[in-house]
């Protein structure tokens, strides 16, 4: 039988009719822990969506002249 592990984190949604259970491992011995890759992911979308402001932003400014 195979190794049972518990998941780390576990959340459930439901979509329309849907629903969805989430269940999340994480390598205890990784060297990046579950709260550093959280805050990577959040910071790359602020950086994205700045990103894509600034060029509607540029493309506003251009038009306009």
């Amino acid at each position: 039988m195979p190794n049972q592990r518990t998941p780390n984190y576990s959340f459930s949604r439901r979509l329309g009719y849907t629903h969805y259970d989430v269940d999340v491992y994480c390598d205890p011995d990784a060297k990046v822990t579950y709260e550093d890759r959280l805050i990577e992911l959040i910071r790359n979308n602020l950086l994205a969506e700045n990103a894509e402001a600034h060029n509607h932003t540029a493309s506003d400014d251009n038009s306009a002249a």
